[in-house]
Order: structure tokens, then C-alpha cells, then sequence
């Protein structure tokens, strides 16, 4: 059976908690999803788009980093291309402010939401395509 390839730029993205930049950097360094519990971290699946973000629910948010999940290792742990970013998101209106300032460390974009703030152009602006397709 012929697997498919994930699509690039992703389909869904994830909102995590920008953390310390320590805890950042090691995360970007593993290669992995360590600053959210393996729990939540069960919800990304491969080709997902990872947005490391804080903001609060009357200013921009600040993007320090992105990610697409590229593979899912035999404990679940997930496995991302990561690049670190600067740059911010437009503002959230009032009835999407509430999420970034809820004590869940990560969250789920909505379809609208991510073309609003034009998630698709950020990753095909700061990543390369970690799906490459074969030659036809």
C-alpha cells in the first residue's frame, strides 16, 4: 500500500506556549515537541504545523519559532523540523484574544484563524518542504 505524502505547507497548525529560551532552543535542537507534555503533544500528527507563540488578548502575538511534525518515533514522541523565527501575527479580535492567555499550553488554529494570519505563507517563507516528492 502506497503511503501519501503530507502536504506542505501544512493543513492544520498548533499554537504552543512560547516557554524559556532555553527549554526553546533544546526543543529546536532535539528536534522534538519536549516543552509540551507527551499527552498533548499526542493531538500533533505528521505534517502538522507547529507555532511556538505568546501573545496576550489585546496585542500582536510574538512567533519565535516553527515547526512541521516530519515522523512520530515507537514512544509516541514527535519528531519536527524546526526553525527559530521573529516576527509577529496580526492581532486577535476579541472573541480569539481569550486563547492565548488560557493556561493550556498549546491549542488548535481554526481554518479562518490560520489564513488570517497567514500561517501558510510564514512556513513557505521560513521552511523548506521536508516532504520532497519523488520524480514523476
Amino acid at each position: 500500500m502506497k503511503r501519501s505524502i503530507p502536504i506542505f505547507p501544512p493543513k492544520a497548525f498548533h499554537r504552543i506556549r512560547a516557554t524559556n529560551p532555553r527549554a526553546l532552543d533544546d526543543m529546536i535542537a532535539k528536534r522534538t515537541t519536549d516543552i509540551v507534555n507527551q499527552e498533548l503533544a499526542q493531538k500533533f500528527k505528521i505534517g502538522d504545523g507547529l507555532v511556538v507563540a505568546s501573545g496576550d488578548e489585546i496585542g500582536p502575538a510574538k512567533v519565535e519559532a516553527l515547526g512541521v511534525v516530519i515522523g512520530i518515533g515507537a514512544s509516541g514522541q514527535r519528531e519536527v523540523e524546526w526553525t527559530s523565527v521573529q516576527f509577529k501575527l496580526p492581532k486577535s479580535t476579541l472573541q480569539g484574544g481569550h486563547f492565548w492567555t488560557q493556561p493550556k499550553p498549546t491549542f488548535k488554529f481554526s481554518e479562518t484563524v490560520a489564513e488570517r494570519f497567514r500561517l501558510k505563507h510564514f512556513f513557505n517563507k521560513f521552511l523548506k518542504d521536508p516532504f520532497p516528492r519523488p520524480e514523476e
